[in-house]
């Protein structure tokens, strides 16, 4: 199968990365031909190395310097997060003998009003249908990205390599420190968070990825007034921090898989965070009109859902906590070491949660399904 999918990048880590994440599997998994048009392909220099083995997957540049008029649509057409594919380009898929099948991939939520729109069909002018193909957590909706081995290989990986935290991140290896990475927006609470880990009763090794959370933490780090050096390492208390370099998708996985406690932000790393079947902390993206704590919630409620309540109040609470820019550090500390302190349960919980969801089918085998019968005139 021919498809063409197509991505407009507003955040680097975000649309780019569940967009690669999905050519890559249909490449992979499912033998299609992808066109993947980007806006700005130089986002994804970072996974260059992974681009040699994927001899049918093109990258191409999506400008006005494209004469749309003369690009022939692929078999199917996905459209990420409501981008709008260029009008001569929907002109030639009307215009086609066969009309290509045209998916809007949305974000994900974990909201109930998801259920209801997911393939919903919406008319297009030329006879065009198009379909809002909604990722989620449950079986009326589209499911994850999961390639179609991840979690025979993240169990294999840690089985193999149970110190690889301390080869990833230079860390020297500590059976009693908390390995915690952190990877979120510039508004973290990190100035009220910081000094729970620096005054807290376990050693914290906390990696630091590249980007806005690096830049978050050291001028975080500056407020509070703490050492600085220009040594790979800070440290202060009990708390050790290192700044990763920019990872490939594949690193980042196995830091997740390596680390006790994951801080993500946004969608990708959010879906990588759950895999991984560790307790994971969720950055969401903050919207002006507040609309952001109403998918925050819902995706709390359905985490904590199958598992011990006591765990779910623990979790919820220091999630909230963790989004809220006006919590007072005292809240925040407390829940904190309420939030160390049941380790255990939090993280079988989060094993729990990942075999779960694995039930379900993935969302690329969702995909194709929608995808695989020809529309014709």
């Amino acid at each position: 199968m021919r498809i063409d999918l197509f991505c407009r990048v507003i955040d680097n880590w975000g649309d780019a990365g569940v967009c690669w994440r999905l050519a890559r599997q249909l490449v992979r998994e499912r033998g299609a031909q992808v066109r993947l048009w980007i806006d700005q392909p130089q986002v994804l220099a970072a996974w260059q190395d992974e681009r040699a083995a994927l001899t049918t997957l093109q990258i191409c540049t999506w400008s006005d310097a494209v004469n749309w008029s003369e690009i022939t649509p692929a078999d199917a057409v996905i459209e990420a997060f409501a981008c709008d594919i260029p009008a001569d380009y929907v002109r030639n898929m009307a215009q086609a003998e066969i009309k290509p099948r045209w998916l809007n991939l949305e974000y994900l939520s974990a909201e109930a009003w998801v259920e209801g729109a997911h393939l919903l069909p919406s008319p297009q002018s030329g006879g065009l249908t198009k379909l809002f193909f909604f990722p989620g957590f449950t079986e009326k909706t589209g499911g994850l990205l999961r390639e179609r081995d991840l979690l025979t290989v993240r169990d294999r990986f840690v089985a193999q390599y149970p110190r690889y935290w301390s080869d990833l991140t230079g860390f020297e290896w500590d059976d009693d420190a908390l390995a915690i990475s952190l990877f979120g927006y510039e508004d973290m609470p990190l100035q009220s968070w910081l000094p729970a880990l620096i005054e807290g009763e376990t050693p914290v090794q906390l990696a630091v990825t590249y980007g806005k959370a690096s830049e978050a933490l050291k001028r975080a780090w500056s407020a509070l007034n703490l050492p600085q050096s220009n040594a790979a390492q800070w440290h202060a208390g009990q708390l050790s921090v290192r700044f990763l370099p920019m990872l490939s998708q594949g690193e980042y996985d196995q830091l997740l898989w390596s680390a006790d406690i994951n801080m993500v932000r946004g969608e990708d790393s959010l879906v990588r965070a759950l895999w991984a079947g560790k307790p994971l902390v969720w950055d969401i993206y903050k919207q002006d009109d507040g609309v952001h704590w109403d998918k925050l919630k819902a995706f709390t409620q359905r985490y904590g859902a199958s598992g011990d309540e006591g765990v779910a109040q623990l979790n919820d609470a220091f999630t909230l906590c963790w989004n809220d820019s006006q919590v007072a550090a005292s809240e925040l500390t407390q829940q904190w070491l309420r939030y160390v302190r049941a380790m255990p349960a939090l993280t079988q919980h989060a094993r729990d949660v990942a075999a779960h969801l694995a039930q379900q089918d993935d969302l690329v085998t969702q995909l194709l399904r929608r995808l695989s019968v020809a529309e014709k005139p």
